[in-house]
């Protein structure tokens, strides 16, 4: 199994340490972890190699760090063409090969 972590929206207290819970708990149970950089931006735009392998070393002592290893973005993922919303299928939902991707 893979987990993928990403943040979306603004920054708000305690999104490290909701990383770091998540991906030990992940990867103490064998799942693969992966950080999704800059929330949704790079999904957006059809690019999945802005992902990074998360291990226990990486997010063990992030806690004490501000804002999110993995950054955030406040790109939403369900809004075309300057601000249209409903009705319309995100580039990113067509990606086929999302499952075959090697992180």
């Amino acid at each position: 199994m893979k987990l993928g972590i990403l943040c979306g929206g603004g920054p708000a207290p305690g999104m490290n340490s909701v990383i770091s819970a998540a991906a030990i708990e992940a990867l103490n149970s064998g799942w693969d972890v992966v950080g999704i950089m800059d929330g949704f931006q790079h999904l957006i735009e059809g690019r999945i190699e802005e992902a990074r392998p998360l291990s226990i070393t990486d997010v063990s002592r992030i806690h004490v760090q501000g804002g999110s290893i993995i950054r955030t973005s406040r790109a939403n993922p369900t809004v075309r063409d300057q601000g249209r919303t409903g009705g319309c299928t995100p580039a990113w939902s067509r990606c086929a090969s999302w499952g075959s991707a090697r992180w």
